[in-house]
């Protein structure tokens, strides 16, 4: 829930897991475990798909030891390993998973990434959220499939900066691009990552009615929206590549009032997967129900998309029906996607 600065998400407790499954592996490591896997040079890790010169850039210098599992933590990946920093930059490790899009649990990052705002990157089926990243990238010669790249970058204190948040991004699909090529998956090529946006807060939020980003959409809907309690739109660029987006609706005093995400691929599977997610949505609005979602078919995965609306104060239905409506047909045409069945 947002308050004035965050707000908990569903997929609080799968990102949380993740935080602690690299936190172990580290305790692990300075215990001794996992020197018979140490290897001087990181270009071994993960199945050599890491990009050397990003992730030097992620950890301020060069990586000198690399933990690579024998036993998957997260079953289903094609390989995973922590790399840890070295000098300057030893308390730094980045942890990086790669599998199949099919293969998606509730660890990957799923329709919402706890607590943090989410950020596309320019171009790409990718975001940055918090000290995360993830990357979904279509394989042209797999009939729906993909290959999806986590990675969680731990022991920064300043990720609210948009250089970290920018090295992290290019790290990711630099590695996401190299992991392609060593797994067999065709894809197509994308730009240079750009800057990716500061952290956004509430105090950041626009009115509806000039809401230009993922918010667009409901702009028509600003005087029922109003009527609603929600005249503020608190957004991030509209990126038709995007593999999640979100708008967030708050009330004139800044408050919470409705979240909207789009979820597509392996992570809507994810985030259906999510301990506090349940599959079987509410199809309808009313007083006791505070979800409400739809589906659409989407090219590239056999996982239908999936569209959620989560109203935070009194409900409203005929608005939360509309704006539903309204997120999903734009977030569906965006991505190409037919059969869209809203509630």
């Amino acid at each position: 829930m947002h308050s004035t600065a965050h707000r908990i998400r569903p997929a609080r407790v799968a990102i949380g897991a993740l935080a602690l499954v690299v936190l172990a592996a580290g305790a692990l490591y300075f215990s001794g475990t996992y020197d018979r896997w140490l290897t001087p040079d990181p270009a071994s890790a993960c199945a050599g798909t890491l990009d050397r010169p990003a992730l030097r850039e992620v950890l301020t210098g060069d990586a000198a030891k690399e933990i690579e599992y024998t036993a998957p933590v997260r079953p289903g990946s094609l390989t995973q390993c922590v790399v840890m920093g070295d000098g300057p930059a030893a308390a730094r490790s980045v942890w990086v998973d790669v599998r199949w899009g099919s293969k998606a649990d509730a660890q990957s990052l799923g329709g919402t990434v706890g607590g943090e705002r989410i950020h596309p990157v320019n171009g790409w089926p990718a975001v940055v959220a918090g000290s995360t990243a993830t990357v979904n990238l279509p394989c042209l010669d797999r009939k729906d499939e993909s290959l999806l790249v986590d990675v969680s970058l731990m022991g920064v204190k300043t990720l609210d900066k948009w250089k970290v948040r920018t090295e992290l991004a290019s790290f990711s699909v630099k590695s996401a691009e190299r992991a392609a090529k060593q797994f067999g998956c065709a894809i197509s090529p994308g730009p240079e990552v750009k800057d990716v946006e500061k952290e956004p807060r509430n105090s950041d939020a626009v009115p509806l009615a000039g809401a230009q980003g993922t918010c667009a959409p409901l702009r028509p809907l600003k005087s029922a929206a109003a009527q609603a309690g929600a005249t503020l739109a608190l957004e991030e660029p509209a990126e038709k590549n995007a593999p999640l987006t979100e708008c967030t609706l708050l009330t004139s005093k800044h408050q919470l009032g409705y979240e909207l995400a789009a979820t597509f691929g392996p992570y809507a599977k994810a985030f259906r997967n999510t301990s506090t997610a349940n599959p079987q949505f509410q199809q309808y609005f009313g007083a006791q129900n505070d979800y409400a979602s739809a589906t659409a078919r989407c090219p590239g995965s056999p996982e239908r998309a999936l569209f959620t609306l989560r109203h935070r104060g009194k409900p409203d239905p005929a608005f939360e029906a509309a704006a539903l409506k309204a997120f999903a047909t734009d977030a569906a045409k965006q991505h190409g996607c037919t059969d869209l069945r809203l509630p």
